[in-house]
């Protein structure tokens, strides 16, 4: 739930995967912002690595993860979401002691 607390603190859209939401309104709700994020309407959205699964979208340039991922292949391929028309990227880690 980090993810749609963040995003609601930002006042964007968040795209997670969560089996309590699973309900029909969450999903169309994600799609919604999904597709925003995706048409330029909104420059950034707050997502968990069930976003990074099969996308390749082209101009980002920014990746933050907000806490360690689990390994360093899931860091690369979670980072590597960007840049994919050869922008310069920006991937950043966030971590705390306890991580």
């Amino acid at each position: 739930m980090k993810c749609k607390v963040l995003a609601q603190r930002l006042g964007c859209y968040y795209y997670h995967r969560d089996p309590e939401d699973s309900n029909t309104h969450f999903l169309a709700q994600r799609e919604v912002g999904f597709q925003a994020w995706l048409g330029g309407e909104t420059p950034y959205i707050v997502a968990t690595a069930a976003l990074g699964t099969g996308i390749d979208v082209p101009g980002i340039t920014h990746v933050i993860h907000l806490e360690a991922p689990h390994s360093i292949i899931d860091y690369a391929q979670e980072a590597g979401r960007a840049g994919r028309g050869g922008e310069r990227v920006v991937a950043i880690v966030v971590i705390e002691e306890k991580d």
